[in-house]
């Protein structure tokens, strides 16, 4: 966004402010103030670079006190303005965490001089700083979220280009709770609501969703008296669709929660579908993950939970939270009809979008995913992985995963890794939005646990290729086809040594389509290993307070077989076991030498054995 930029005016100006040996003159040769006009003109440069700002709509006089609040302490501070009268212009945060802006940039503009100071506020002026400052007196400039009743010409609404082709079948009725806490004033943050915006075009005009059947809680609801973080009020921002109706139905508090999921309850039926989607900030209170509601409230992953038991068992759930520490929300969510997708792991933040602060950064890739679009109109490509036509959840979650900036450009700094979890196999990946059933290729072995590591053959099958869709077996190392067929191959093992040589015995699969090769996802079709991984370290770890996560390589995922998880840590024990494992860890610091080990068969039918020594994966204990 123009960094260097905004860095070389920031250096002029502050260099030139800094200069205190010139006597300034007069901008306007008659010795006359400068107008507002005059004072916009003088900071176009610079609010040409920025997401929004907004100026005083008169002049602040010489060393005016006003209070601001310093979002990390958590208090208000009192300031003055510089010894001269100016007109007062705020630009957006920069920002050290999600939760917590660093500053604001404020630039006052000398009414005599013309010239530009730049100052570095907690933030902008707050209620008790007296009526000059009452927020109704600052005048919006720039807003690259705002809707055509607000903007000022400086900058083209954000989804003036989304026209995502629809999707034309549907499984079921589909409802949708879209979330929005904002906590307060201070930390109701613009791109939130962006967020909300963006869901709710792509669920009314990609897959059809009345506005009825798609649920808004909203910071402060349908009320014209709560404010973004920028200072704008909310009364422009209730219309996500611009179809002259309001959208936004309640306010965000657990009281609301309740009444929708109470009103989803009594209509929702089985094979029906439910996107749940949270957009907000994230807490983490003694170990505990939470969202932020409005009026400062908390809501806890059983809180959540306690709503999702209420709906019909046999709906399709789909949870996505974008809050900071979203991940602890996945060992409360593992029900049969559940899949979870979060922004980051629990004790990780969730961030802006790199280069749009305008947006959240794992959200902005997951709805670009849903829609197959930007909100430019920029069509997204490389979401659907299996070619069949649909956006399933776990695609969704890949795209997601595999552009997110802060994943890629700081691994295994705990900073924002997506998780995504399902207890059904293959839930999230068999169905999109709407319940259309998206085809995911897998393999699977037939008849008894045959070692073929010993000359002896295993066949191998994939299950619900696409229609029309031809699977390619491709074995290496020792293994070789001996029979096959459109979607089986049986394989023998021709090598003398059998354990000591299996790492390189591969079987791969690919698909093609009249010629067309399909992509499927590396969960779902990759390569089988044959023989043992005995004390390999495959095992990836986030290890923090209490559970614990262990998981295997995504290699194997959902190849339907049982794993069985056990720890040398006498007091470990799983509560959920799958391709990963949640440990009730209870705080207890492993010894040197102790292990968390997982066995199962492989694909081609032999007892697997892979074990994680702690002592060398640098875990950090979160009390």
């Amino acid at each position: 966004m123009k960094k260097y930029f905004i860095f070389f005016c920031i250096l002029l100006i502050t260099c030139i402010s800094c200069n205190n040996e010139i006597e300034p003159t007069t901008f306007n040769k008659d010795g006359e103030p400068i107008t507002m006009d005059q004072a916009k003109y003088l900071m176009k440069d610079i609010l040409s670079t920025v997401d929004f700002a907004f100026m005083y709509n008169s002049p602040i006089p010489a060393k005016t006190s006003f209070i601001m609040y310093d979002y990390k302490e958590k208090t208000n501070v009192e300031t003055t303005s510089p010894e001269y009268d100016a007109w007062m212009f705020i630009e957006n945060p920069f920002y050290f965490s999600d939760m917590i802006p660093t500053y604001y940039n404020c630039y006052y503009v000398n009414t005599l001089s013309g010239q530009i100071e730049l100052v570095k506020l907690k933030s902008p002026p707050q209620e008790g700083s007296g009526e000059l400052f009452s927020m109704t007196n600052f005048v919006l400039l720039v807003d690259a979220g705002s809707s055509p009743d607000t903007k000022t010409g400086e900058r083209e609404e954000l989804l003036r280009g989304f026209n995502p082709t629809p999707v034309v079948t549907h499984s079921g009725h589909t409802y949708a709770v879209i979330i929005d806490g904002g906590i307060n004033q201070n930390y109701n943050h613009m791109r939130y609501w962006n967020m909300c915006q963006f869901l709710y075009r792509t669920l009314k005009l990609k897959y059809g969703l009345d506005d009825d059947d798609i649920y808004t809680l909203v910071c402060g609801g349908p009320s014209t008296t709560w404010y973004f973080s920028n200072g704008f009020s909310s009364s422009s921002y209730l219309d996500f669709d611009l179809d002259g109706y309001d959208d936004i139905d309640y306010s965000a508090t657990s009281t609301n929660i309740d009444t929708v999921f109470d009103d989803i309850s009594d209509i929702a039926m089985a094979g029906d579908n439910l996107l749940v989607f949270v957009t907000d900030h994230g807490g983490l209170d003694n170990n505990t993950s939470s969202i932020c509601l409005w009026g400062s409230e908390e809501y806890y992953p059983e809180d959540l939970s306690d709503q999702i038991l209420k709906i019909n068992s046999g709906v399709r759930i789909h949870v996505v939270l974008g809050q900071c520490h979203s991940g602890g929300f996945i060992p409360d969510l593992m029900l049969s009809n559940v899949s979870v997708t979060t922004s980051c792991l629990k004790n990780e933040a969730a961030y802006v979008y790199y280069y749009d602060s305008a947006y959240s950064e794992f959200l902005y890739h997951w709805i670009c995913a849903m829609a197959q679009m930007e909100p430019s109109g920029q069509v997204v490509s490389g979401v659907d992985i299996n070619g069949d036509g649909f956006i399933s959840y776990y695609e969704a979650y890949r795209y997601a995963y595999n552009n997110d900036y802060y994943r890629l450009n700081h691994p295994g700094g705990n900073i924002e890794t997506p998780q995504y979890q399902c207890l059904t196999t293959y839930f999230g990946a068999n169905y999109d939005l709407v319940g259309n059933y998206s085809y995911v290729p897998r393999l699977r072995d037939a008849g008894s646990q045959v070692d073929v590591s010993y000359s002896h053959t295993k066949t191998l099958y994939v299950d619900d290729c696409p229609p029309g869709v031809i699977a390619d077996f491709y074995p290496s190392g020792n293994l070789e086809i001996i029979a096959g067929g459109n979607n089986y191959a049986t394989i023998r093992y021709t090598g003398s040594q059998p354990y000591e040589n299996s790492s390189s015995n591969y079987v791969y699969v690919s698909f093609r389509n009249s010629n067309t090769s399909l992509q499927p996802s590396s969960v779902d079709c990759i390569c089988w290993k044959g023989g043992y991984y005995n004390q390999s370290s495959l095992i990836s770890l986030s290890f923090g307070g209490n559970p614990s996560l262990f998981t295997l390589p995504q290699y194997y995922n959902n190849i339907g077989v049982n794993y069985v998880w056990s720890s040398s840590v006498s007091s470990w024990f799983p509560l959920v076991q799958d391709y990963y494992a949640y440990f009730n860890t209870d705080d207890i610091l492993p010894l040197i030498g102790d292990t968390v080990s997982v066995s199962f068969n492989n694909p081609l039918g032999e007892s697997t054995v892979i074990s994680q020594t702690l002592e060398n994966m640098g875990y950090d204990i979160d009390y």
